[in-house]
């Protein structure tokens, strides 16, 4: 078994993971083994190739949204109807079933080393994500509210590591693209930066965050309590998610030699 991953985004999640699972990141796809995906979306026709040259089996850990245009790409949903899914949004369970015919077994969470505090910090509020609607109606209305605090919302077109952004950054929003999207990745990477993290109402995944950051639809606090460290969110993680996470990893392995 080894992790491998598509996206440089996914690069520190996929080091935790090999970390947690005892295993190493691939540099290529060349064994008949197991490997655990982050990324597989941007480019599913290559790993189609490899499975079938190489005769390996993969584990997709699907960061997408069920609503994501990903799933309009045939040979990613080929992908994940012929091999294992983990997905990291409880609700793409159901959505993921109804819609594309796709079985989740489990979920899996986006981890990130813990970064030194950096105490001096110029950005009172930070967004970073890709732009509509929403966002930009959000950042001309703090703005304008708030004309004495450094308000960045940033945009990049490409890939462009933001941890130095991160931990130059008091608070961070978590603006969904979609309605009903947690967006973890982002939350985790902020948290993990020693950010205040200020999000929409996350559903039902307010009972594993709700001691970890400020919930506001407005993204305007009014709970100024102090929160629950990083380093409990990951022991909390580990837990509820990552236990089951690795017992399914451990299953797939045991099927996968039984072929």
């Amino acid at each position: 078994m080894k992790v491998v991953t598509l996206h440089d985004i996914f690069k520190q999640n996929a080091l935790c993971l090999a970390k947690r699972l005892n295993t190493i990141i691939a540099s290529n796809i060349d064994e008949p083994i197991l490997y655990i995906v982050f990324g597989a979306h941007q480019n599913p026709l290559l790993l189609l190739e490899l499975q079938k040259k190489c005769n390996c089996k993969y584990l997709i850990l699907n960061s997408e949204h069920y609503s994501s245009d990903y799933f309009k790409n045939k040979y990613y949903l080929r992908l994940l109807k012929e091999n294992y899914v983990a997905d990291y949004l409880p609700s793409n369970l159901t959505q993921l079933k109804i819609k594309h015919d796709i079985n989740v077994l489990t979920y899996f969470w986006f981890e990130f080393p813990q970064q030194n505090k950096q105490m001096i910090r110029p950005i009172d509020i930070l967004f970073i994500g890709q732009k509509n609607k929403i966002r930009q109606e959000i950042e001309d209305k703090m703005k304008k509210k708030y004309p004495q605090l450094n308000i960045q919302f940033l945009y990049p077109d490409k890939y462009t590591d933001i941890t130095p952004i991160l931990l130059n950054a008091k608070s961070v929003l978590n603006i969904p693209y979609y309605d009903d999207n947690a967006e973890t990745h982002r939350i985790n990477q902020a948290l993990s930066c020693g950010c205040d993290v200020v999000s929409h109402d996350l559903g039902e995944l307010n009972v594993l965050y709700k001691h970890f950051l400020y919930l506001a639809d407005d993204y305007e606090p009014t709970d100024i309590k102090q929160k629950q460290s990083y380093e409990k969110l990951v022991k909390n993680q580990l837990q509820i998610i990552h236990k089951h996470f690795h017992w399914v990893v451990n299953q797939i392995q045991t099927d996968f030699r039984a072929v």
